[in-house]
């Protein structure tokens, strides 16, 4: 009598195991890949110093998908201050435009950390607590530099040139202007002295008051002085 065995099934079992096993692990790897992709990148020149109005250029880029939201805020001693914001329709990127002045928000001098938070809407697992995307430290500097002018040379004609000193404490800049024209001044002598020169143009008005002082502090406020010198 002819005998037929019998099929094992265990190949079928264990073929079927390693189809579930892929299955998950690439179900996990999926998921992971989705969780792992980082969120919206920002772009931002933030100075180190803020005066009264001071531009400034926010840009935000999705990694994935598009920005739902974005927004720029300023904190300060606990407070937190919401300077611009983005609700419109989903974008690749979004660019965010702003003049802070920080009297009018009421802010005051000192430390401070400007802060850009951004969602995208790229689907993730899990979406965890939202935080800044980025922070920038910096300071608000309000007060202007002090200004004098300590000597310049008195009389000038048309067409020459002069000398002027003047104290301009912290000034990170100084110049010496004469109608549209401006002429630098250095650094030289004990802290906070700056010596330049200046040239009047060959025909400038007779009796016009020259120069005109200008410093800068680190925020870009200015300061202005007359100097007694004439032509």
């Amino acid at each position: 009598m002819l005998v037929v065995p019998r099929r094992s099934r265990t190949k079928l079992w264990v073929l079927l195991v390693l189809v579930v096993v892929v299955a998950l692990l690439a179900s996990v790897s999926y998921l992971i890949w989705r969780q792992t992709v980082p969120g919206a990148r920002v772009t931002a020149s933030v100075p180190r110093f803020v005066g009264q109005k001071t531009p400034l250029t926010v840009v935000v880029e999705a990694t994935r998908g598009r920005v739902a939201t974005a927004s720029v805020r300023v904190a300060q001693g606990g407070k937190t201050i919401v300077i611009t914001r983005y609700d419109g329709a989903a974008m690749p990127r979004v660019e965010l435009p702003l003049t802070f002045e920080p009297t009018a928000a009421g802010f005051r001098e000192g430390a401070a950390t400007v802060e850009v938070w951004a969602r995208d809407d790229f689907w993730r697992p899990w979406r965890g607590q939202e935080r800044a995307a980025v922070t920038f430290p910096t300071t608000i500097d309000l007060t202007p530099p002090p200004l004098e002018v300590a000597a310049a040379t008195p009389y000038i004609l048309p067409g020459g040139a002069g000398l002027v000193v003047v104290r301009a404490g912290d000034a990170v800049r100084a110049d010496a202007k004469v109608g549209s024209l401006s002429f630098p001044t250095f650094p030289m002598g004990p802290q906070g002295t700056r010596v330049g020169f200046f040239a009047l143009p060959y025909d400038i008005p007779s009796g016009t008051s020259l120069p005109r002082s200008r410093s800068c502090s680190r925020s870009g406020r200015p300061t202005s002085r007359w100097s007694k010198a004439s032509s």
